[in-house]
């Protein structure tokens, strides 16, 4: 509607690629912050980088409610456009590579959301590992100890999820924090990073934080449609 009355012409748009936070509707036996990240894990098990971490249209997961309910609507106003969808925080993480400064190896993104928290390890491209917990119960002293233990291994998704958090994984070795070329955060939240002992890089690809989410969709609508 915002670009109709904007008089931009709808009809030859060939992508439309969105983001929206989804946990996902759990099986009942399961804690919808375990199932998160399960799938999650699941995705990058099969190809460890974050842009599997996206969906065309028609991949949509029958969990994923909020993701469907967006293609739905998309399908309905874009009926040509192909589409491509992704949870907000890997979008993020995806789009704060994009950074200039971003080179070396291995690399540390964080997404300092308004509820959420996530961090990834990246070498190569290729995710090592992902935390995940929430914003309102990070200080800036346990999440700088969130982060250096997360990138020397030594954080457990149990205490993660005990902490009442989401938990974490690993698919690779950490490489440990002292080895970490780059600490990228974006993020509305991200000031709080300010406030700790890291040397920290504030993600701004295109010149604007809030670029970080779409750029990364950007990346990831290319490599799902091999653009």
């Amino acid at each position: 509607r915002v670009l109709s009355e904007s008089h931009e012409n709808l009809s030859d748009i060939a992508v439309l690629a969105i983001a929206v936070q989804d946990h996902g509707i759990s099986p009942k036996e399961t804690s919808n912050r375990r199932f998160r990240l399960a799938k999650m894990r699941e995705l990058l098990g099969k190809d460890p980088t974050l842009q599997n971490l996206a969906f065309l249209g028609d991949e949509v997961p029958r969990y994923y409610l909020r993701m469907k309910a967006a293609v739905s609507a998309a399908e309905e106003q874009l009926p040509n456009a192909k589409l491509v969808i992704m949870d907000t925080a890997p979008a993020a993480i995806l789009g704060c590579l994009e950074a200039p400064y971003m080179r070396g190896e291995p690399l540390l993104t964080v997404n300092v959301g308004n509820c959420h928290t996530m961090a990834a390890l990246i070498t190569n491209g290729r995710v090592g590992g992902i935390v995940e917990h929430h914003t309102h119960l990070m200080t800036p002293r346990k999440i700088e100890n969130l982060l250096i233990d997360f990138a020397d291994g030594r954080l457990t998704d149990e205490a993660v999820f005990e902490d009442n958090g989401h938990g974490a994984f690993f698919l690779s070795n950490p490489p440990s924090f002292s080895r970490i070329k780059s600490v990228a955060a974006t993020g509305p939240r991200r000031e709080i990073l300010r406030k700790t002992g890291l040397t920290v890089h504030f993600a701004a690809p295109a010149g604007d934080m809030m670029m970080t989410g779409p750029i990364g969709l950007v990346k990831a609508a290319k490599a799902k449609l091999k653009l």
